[in-house]
């Protein structure tokens, strides 16, 4: 058991399920969460971090409240949170008028 625990700590309290679907997207979706929305910016030449923040944090928020928890569970599984990310990706990169790169 300690040798999972060591395999699998986080850096801060309260992230290990986001650190999981942050691996989960990459898993499917063969690139991180962070290049999609740096990409995304990028293309629509973007680099107010003010912006960036906001813009995030506004559809985060939405796709949130539109997910759902598995029965018994008290918080969103790693599949959960890898579709979550990829509606926010979606969306921003709608909002924002640049096309996503396909993925393999």
């Amino acid at each position: 058991m300690w040798d999972w625990i060591k395999a699998y700590k986080v850096p801060f309290y309260d992230t290990f399920w986001d650190i999981m679907g942050h691996k989960e997207y990459e898993f499917i979706y063969k690139k991180s969460v962070s290049e999609e929305i740096k990409s995304i910016f990028d293309k629509a030449n973007i680099t107010d971090k003010n912006i960036i923040e906001e813009k995030l944090k506004a559809i985060r928020e939405e796709a949130r409240n539109k997910a759902s928890k598995h029965f018994g569970q008290p918080y969103f599984n790693t599949a959960t949170i890898a579709g979550m990310y990829r509606i926010i990706i979606k969306q921003l990169a709608s909002d924002l008028h640049v096309e996503l790169d396909s993925f393999a």
